[in-house]
């Protein structure tokens, strides 16, 4: 009598491909055959591509005050789903603060919340509780932590046999202008490179943390006397820098920019009249990428004067135009709302002082 397990590899990669990132997960204790196709790279990667959701958010995935662990909610029910525990070890080393600085098809990179050049970083996927602590970068530095600035983000190389890659920046506040030293870690090889070719930057600019990742394009936003966007390229490794009127400012704290509907986004606060009254407002300005211009694409209303904790990406209507924001309000008790495109606000439950909050699906990376 035939089996599941008699059925050819292929089949069994096919079937396997469509389930859920739990159940293929439990699969690989059924026995060794299934251990090893599972764990493969190849079907890691193909899972990723077959899975339906993949072109949607499961999830959202919220840090707050409950230091050591964050809550997985319900994208479209807004249900608090799941508490997942940090790793023991990345809270040991990186303190309570630790933070989000890029993620990508389930994949975080977490670090110290203020960097310097030897702070330890890890990829982390929180769906199968799998994590990797990077080695030591090639860069060092004798200065006071004082001295430089270390920022941090995340992309991914679908061209370079799949791998993701972090990249780490060193600015230097010295008297000269270009102090700016990269190098790029990469997943497959488990490695770090410099990056000889960077872009000039003031002594005075300032990064903000959040990079945004898009179609093989890593973004920074940068402040100094003008409004500055960084971009890094993953696939050739190479940078652009476009600059922008201060008349942008002030944009969102503590997070300003977002990638919505395959388009990079800024959002900045604004207040304007509507029946007479003035509202609070967050404009949201598109990146054309041919021209290199922001375009207001809509103003969305709100309530009460608020800081987006994290705008969120991902669509209500099924229609590609709407857009759902969580929210943080300015109030002596933050809460943590979703705001409609409407102007009405969703309570999303006891999350109060959120240091992180993104759309997150889930996936096997790491487990190769």
């Amino acid at each position: 009598m035939s089996t599941i397990e008699d059925l050819p590899a292929e089949i069994l990669f096919d079937i396997f491909a469509r389930l859920p990132v739990k159940s293929a997960f439990l699969l690989r204790w059924v026995c060794k055959s299934f251990k090893t196709l599972i764990s493969s790279s190849d079907f890691i990667h193909f899972h990723l591509e077959r899975n339906p959701m993949k072109n949607s958010s499961d999830y959202l995935l919220i840090r707050s005050t409950e230091i050591d662990c964050m809550s997985r909610i319900c994208a479209r029910t807004f249900a608090r789903d799941l508490d997942i525990k940090l790793p023991e070890n990345a809270v040991y080393e990186l303190g309570s603060e630790l933070t989000v600085y890029g993620s990508y098809n389930g994949l975080l990179c977490i670090s110290a919340r203020y960097l310097c050049v030897d702070s330890r970083i890890y990829l982390w996927n929180p769906s199968i509780r799998k994590i990797r602590r990077l080695p030591y970068g090639l860069i060092t530095s004798t200065l006071n932590d004082h001295d430089y600035q270390v920022t941090l983000g995340m992309g991914f190389h679908s061209a370079g046999g799949n791998d993701y890659k972090v990249i780490k920046f060193v600015h230097h506040d010295t008297d000269s202008e270009n102090t700016f030293q990269v190098e790029v870690y990469s997943l497959n090889s488990n490695s770090w490179k410099r990056i000889s070719r960077v872009p000039p930057v003031p002594r005075d600019a300032y990064f903000r943390p959040k990079c945004a990742y898009l179609n093989g394009v890593v973004y920074w936003i940068l402040s100094e006397d003008l409004l500055s966007i960084i971009s890094f390229d993953v696939h050739n490794e190479s940078f652009r820098t476009r600059s922008y009127s201060r008349d942008l400012f002030p944009l969102m704290h503590p997070n300003c920019m977002q990638v919505w509907n395959n388009s990079l986004c800024l959002f900045r606060p604004k207040v304007a009249e509507y029946d007479g009254k003035n509202t609070s407002c967050c404009e949201i300005y598109i990146l054309n990428m041919v021209t290199s211009k922001l375009e207001l694409s809509r103003t969305l209303r709100m309530e009460s004067f608020l800081s987006i904790a994290w705008p969120l990406g991902f669509n209500t209507s099924g229609s590609g135009q709407d857009i759902d924001m969580v929210i943080r309000t300015d109030s002596r008790t933050p809460r943590l709302v979703s705001c409609t495109p409407q102007g009405h606000e969703i309570e999303l439950g006891m999350f109060e002082y959120c240091w992180y909050v993104d759309v997150y699906r889930e996936s096997l990376l790491l487990l190769d």
